[in-house]
């Protein structure tokens, strides 16, 4: 039974430090290639402005697809013409021209602004998705988004690695022990099994 938590025990913490690693395997490329990787047709991004902030809160992680058909109300992931900047707005209106777009804590949408954000109408090869689902798990986003965060973020995944290490190798240490235990025990019985024979023949 012992043995059986520890098993689980083991690949519950080896299955949580494979997902930690490529989870940051994922998030190193991404911002190499400044666009995020599709896994099987799922793409995540991490949102770094308050302009979806009704909706979808600064420091959250969003998750995306590609669809056939866009639609009124529906939150995309577009591509930005003119810095390649990705951003998440909501479409408010949909012309011969191309999708306008919005954020819902932004007071004009992104094509009537007099700024340097402006966009010109959304053409479809600039959406990469459907905002199907987001989460600020627990708090990773907001720490990614300061310069100091990257740094502790680092060190919590080196410490957890180093933890987990750790308590596969005292698993192993106690695992070792019981054997030996065990191993003693049996000898033990053994022993006195042929002390009794001895007497008997005696």
């Amino acid at each position: 039974m012992k043995l059986g938590l520890k098993r689980i025990l083991k690949l519950i913490s080896l299955s949580l430090l494979i997902i930690l690693v490529i989870f940051l395997i994922f998030n190193l490329i991404s911002l190499t290639r400044k666009k995020p990787i599709p896994i099987f047709g799922y793409r995540y991004s991490l949102v770094v402005s308050d302009s979806m902030k009704q909706e979808i809160p600064k420091g959250s992680y969003i998750l995306y697809k590609e669809q056939e058909k866009y639609e009124l109300t529906d939150i995309i992931v577009y591509e930005s013409k003119y810095d390649h900047r990705l951003i998440v707005h909501e479409i408010i209106n949909i012309t011969s021209n191309g999708f306008e777009t919005k954020g819902t804590n932004n007071h004009v949408s992104d094509q009537k602004r007099t700024d340097a954000y402006q966009e010109d109408y959304i053409k479809g090869n600039q959406i990469l998705g459907k905002v199907i689902g987001h989460s600020n798990l627990f708090g990773l986003g907001n720490i990614l988004l300061n310069k100091t965060g990257n740094i502790i973020l680092f060190v919590i995944a080196i410490i957890f690695i180093l933890f987990i290490i750790q308590v596969h190798e005292l698993i192993k240490h106690l695992k070792k022990r019981q054997e030996e235990k065990y191993k003693k025990e049996l000898e033990k019985e053994v022993k006195k099994e042929l002390e009794e024979i001895e007497k008997l023949e005696l």
